[in-house]
């Protein structure tokens, strides 16, 4: 049986909200390395996040909001693509982009195909989640497109994840301890997956932790 699906023990959202930590959102704290975006499509709007990662699958929550729009709109298009040209700051004080923007296919899958295309950047991918694959990322599949009427094939591609892998690795890493300080001044090491969050709200951490059990 999968663990992330024995409710009783999902990672309880009070306990992740009271480890919250005081960087400013918008920045990325020292560790992060690299920036990842994920994009979920609403019937209206489109939801974001950018987590930073370090070394040992460290990650820090770095911005979350809204863009207005459905998929399809111009307005939601521009807006996106603006987006995926958005930096943010270091602790070095250098900016950093976003070097890859995932974005779910599951809901409009047309639609959000077509306007990858048109945005056309190789660091805006759709994926589509899988519940019968047991690797984390499975083999990227050529879908067709329709822009103005005119079909592609193999325009774009998109990569299907194993949802149920990631929600159980996702699970676990929410579960994991923070170190004392006492440990990390004495030179002790965050566990390899722990993640860092700043000061959102409850909602966010209810949402995150109602995601692995669902």
């Amino acid at each position: 049986a999968n663990v992330y699906r024995e409710k009783g023990d999902s990672p309880d959202w009070q306990r992740l909200y009271e480890r919250r930590e005081t960087y400013k959102p918008g920045t990325v704290p020292a560790g992060g390395l690299m920036l990842v975006a994920g994009v979920d499509v609403q019937k209206d709007y489109l939801i974001y996040e950018v987590v930073a990662y370090g070394r040992k699958k460290r990650s820090w929550s770095v911005d979350i909001g809204a863009i207005e729009g459905h998929v399809s709109t111009d307005a939601a298009k521009e807006a996106l693509g603006e987006f995926l040209e958005r930096r943010y700051v270091n602790a070095s004080g250098i900016p950093m982009a976003i070097e890859m923007m995932l974005i779910d296919s599951s809901n409009d899958t047309q639609e959000v195909y077509n306007t990858v295309a048109q945005l056309g950047s190789n660091r805006l991918r759709p994926i589509k989640g899988q519940g019968n694959l047991t690797t984390m990322i499975g083999t990227p599949k050529p879908v067709q497109i329709n822009i103005n009427g005119i079909r592609k094939d193999g325009g774009v591609k998109m990569w299907p994840v194993g949802v149920n892998v990631l929600k159980e690795q996702f699970y676990r890493w929410l579960l994991l301890s923070r170190p004392t300080d006492e440990s990390l001044a004495d030179g002790g090491e965050w566990p390899t997956g722990y993640c860092h969050f700043p000061e959102w709200d409850d909602d966010y951490f209810k949402q995150i932790t109602s995601a692995v059990v669902h």
